[in-house]
């Protein structure tokens, strides 16, 4: 109370938040009015470039600091932890690095953040634990992994927040990222697995995205879930039609480890195999055969026997894929359009097998279609494509050319990795239709 009679200076430090012994004499300095509180703010991106290259000994580069900054929130304790983290695992600090730096979880971190949380209330553990599972979550989805009541988590959240580990929105999430993996990363991994599958069940009941759901389910042991199955096909259709069939395919392997009924086991491996096709992975015609054993009706065993011929022609193997389409033909029931497909994709592999009067013979009832759906753009294509090798008129090659191309339109539909859209390119390059061809070339670059 008499320290300004002195040449003194009373320095005290204390984490936001904090209780316990010890803690009283640091509270009561802090609200003397005669105190000078300093609170520092986060470092910058400069401080963090500084620390890091003191620590690495070499310079770090911006995209690198920043995704260190992102992950620790610009707190010096916890850059200082991922910075002895990236030292121990040689991890030079450069741009193509930056991703990775999100998944470190150094045991430094982890432990101190458990250290701080067991001077919490007992519930605010549970409760970080289940967060680090969720990532961000409403309080009550939280309370429901970490099998609390919702009053008591209220609690544990509160404190959780005044201690500066969460930060909350509307809803709650780790303040620095790198806490999040820590305390994740000091869960056992079957115990990790377990709560990631609840978590999957309590996201799926409440309506949230297939996206989060189906993330969940990836890192969960299967539980033979009819509903599970569904999630990843629907977010495998999502990430396919993006562009990403490499991650569909993930998703769709981790479905068929559910597993699936009867029924739609045939419907998943098809859609794995197609995924598969699109990432020139040499799987895919094994689990499009698995797909035709599995299939309990016509129009599953034809989808089936469709990609199925796809998937032979990524290798070469046209004599295979011809006769897949001609099973796939031989069914019975087949709409107008998957009829157009499939000729469309037989009509071709023929061509390239040099059996041309039969190609020719296939298409030649087809030349006069409008372009009005895919089928009819991809029958267009290949006969296009016939006629250019036939010698026929320019103008009439570039004109089915055009009808096939359709502005871009069969570029959307089959995407820059379809053998068919280059037959309608090419055949329009050897009948002149140079414009057209540029067009569509600079579409799919």
């Amino acid at each position: 109370e008499r320290v300004d009679e002195l040449r003194v200076l009373a320095l005290g430090a204390s984490r936001t938040g904090e209780r316990g012994p010890g803690s009283e004499p640091v509270e009561r300095l802090a609200t003397d009015p005669r105190t000078l509180v300093l609170r520092p703010a986060p470092l910058g991106p400069a401080a963090v470039a500084s620390l890091l290259e003191a620590s690495l000994g070499e310079r770090v580069g911006a995209e690198f600091g920043s995704a260190c900054l992102d992950v620790t929130g610009g707190n010096p304790f916890l850059l200082g932890e991922l910075a002895s983290e990236l030292r121990a695992e040689g991890i030079a600090p450069r741009a193509e690095a930056a991703d990775h730096v999100a998944s470190l979880a150094p045991d430094s971190v982890g432990r101190s953040v458990l250290l701080r949380l067991r001077r919490l209330p007992t519930a605010a553990e549970s409760l970080a634990r289940a967060l680090a599972i969720l990532g961000e979550a409403p309080v009550r989805q939280v309370a429901a992994l970490a099998a609390i009541e919702d009053e008591e988590a209220a609690g544990a959240a509160d404190a959780l927040f005044e201690a500066g580990i969460v930060k909350t929105d509307g809803a709650l999430t780790y303040s620095h990222p790198i806490t999040r993996v820590a305390i994740e990363a000091q869960i056992p991994p079957h115990g990790r697995a377990r709560s990631h599958a609840r978590a999957a069940e309590i996201l799926h009941r409440d309506g949230a995205a297939p996206a989060r759901v189906a993330s969940h389910l990836l890192n969960s042991e299967p539980s033979g879930g009819g509903w599970a199955v569904e999630v990843l096909r629907d977010e495998a259709a999502r990430v396919y039609s993006l562009g990403a069939p490499e991650v569909a395919a993930r998703y769709l392997r981790r479905a068929l480890e559910e597993p699936p009924g009867n029924e739609a086991r045939a419907a998943v491996l098809t859609q794995l195999g197609e995924a598969e096709i699109r990432a020139l992975d040499p799987a895919a015609p094994d689990h499009l055969e698995a797909a035709v054993r599995a299939s309990v009706d016509a129009d599953s065993r034809r989808r089936a026997l469709l990609e199925l011929g796809r998937a032979q022609l990524v290798p070469g193997r046209l004599e295979e894929a011809v006769l897949a389409f001609e099973a796939a033909l031989s069914e019975d029931g087949a709409d107008r359009e998957f009829t157009l497909r499939t000729e469309a994709e037989l009509a071709s592999a023929q061509l390239n097998l040099r059996a041309f009067p039969q190609a020719v013979e296939r298409l030649a009832r087809y030349r006069g279609l409008p372009g009005e759906t895919t089928g009819e753009r991809m029958v267009l294509a290949v006969s296009a494509f016939a006629a250019a090798q036939e010698n026929r008129p320019a103008a009439e090659v570039r004109e089915q050319a055009a009808r096939a191309l359709a502005e871009g339109r069969l570029l959307e539909e089959q995407t820059s990795a379809s053998l068919i859209l280059w037959e309608a390119v090419i055949a329009a390059l050897m009948a002149d239709g140079y414009d057209l061809a540029e067009r569509i070339l600079e579409a799919a670059v």
